[in-house]
């Protein structure tokens, strides 16, 4: 699925989808009823523009100029009904059409500035060289994740994850293939996660795991699977390894950067202990 495909799923479930469809047609139908009561004393066909750029803002552009399409043609049987056909019917097709054109470039442009917005902001919570959360990202995806632990009496899991001997790949290889050691392990650590999880590189060669509404067994498990899948896709990459620290947590008891601290210091003392290593360790409420 492309980014494109992506950010227009954004817009919600499905029945969110079809509530906000809902919505505007009520709303394009309550204009189109009121336009006729009040036999055209006002103009409200531009009132319709407001429902047709809500859908192509949160839906895209194919569903904005569907709406753009459902408003014209509203508008139309408003107008025929009005009696504006009396003299012409190409009076009321005219103005239908002038309406799609309006309606159709103001769906586009809608379409057009959300993309480029998210897009935008999807620039400033990414790293550029794997796709993954950058540290800001993945703290304030943390801190959610801390509060809705401490709200719903969740268990919660942080892994933090370092490469072993990467300055020496760098050196002795080159930064070309110390990227690609790194695209490597993304290429790991999302295909070897849930959905759910989150997964960011926090810094040159670090990496970080965020496991919520995990249990401790399970929480073990990832750790030592990733460890086990790193260890044979960065054998191309040698001497490349890959130490964990897994700090599992029955309740957020503590501040998200204080949690991940404690995973980074179970990382310390599995690499003091030698390389491709995992430590682990159970903080209970």
């Amino acid at each position: 699925m492309t980014f494109h495909d992506l950010l227009y799923h954004e817009c919600g479930t499905g029945w969110q989808r079809w509530s906000l469809w809902c919505v505007c047609i009520m709303a394009l139908t309550v204009l189109g009823i009121i336009q006729t009561i009040t036999e055209a004393n006002f103009a409200l066909a531009s009132a319709a523009l407001l429902p047709v750029l809500t859908i192509a803002w949160f839906c895209g552009r194919t569903p904005g100029l569907i709406a753009a399409c459902l408003a014209a043609v509203l508008w139309l049987i408003v107008d025929i009904a009005l009696g504006q056909h009396l003299y012409a019917l190409w009076v009321p097709v005219a103005n239908a059409a002038t309406r799609l054109l309006a309606y159709g470039l103001i769906a586009l442009l809608a379409a057009q500035l959300r993309f480029l917005s998210d897009r935008e902001r999807e620039r400033t919570i990414r790293d550029p060289l794997t796709g993954l959360r950058n540290r800001r990202a993945f703290i304030e995806e943390g801190q959610r994740e801390a509060q809705r632990s401490r709200r719903n009496r969740h268990s919660m899991a942080v892994i933090f994850l370092d490469l072993d001997h990467f300055k020496q790949l760098n050196d002795t290889q080159g930064h070309g293939t110390g990227d690609l050691a790194l695209q490597e392990t993304a290429k790991v650590l999302l295909s070897h996660l849930r959905s759910i999880d989150c997964v960011a590189r926090l810094g040159r060669d670090e990496f970080a795991i965020l496991l919520p509404a995990v249990g401790w067994d399970v929480a073990l498990q990832t750790a030592f699977q990733v460890a086990a899948v790193l260890r044979t896709r960065l054998a191309r990459f040698p001497p490349v390894t890959a130490s964990l620290g897994q700090a599992w947590f029955c309740v957020a008891d503590r501040p998200f950067p204080a949690m991940l601290r404690a995973a980074e210091e179970l990382l310390y003392q599995a690499k003091k202990t030698g390389s491709d290593t995992v430590r682990s360790q159970r903080f209970d409420a």
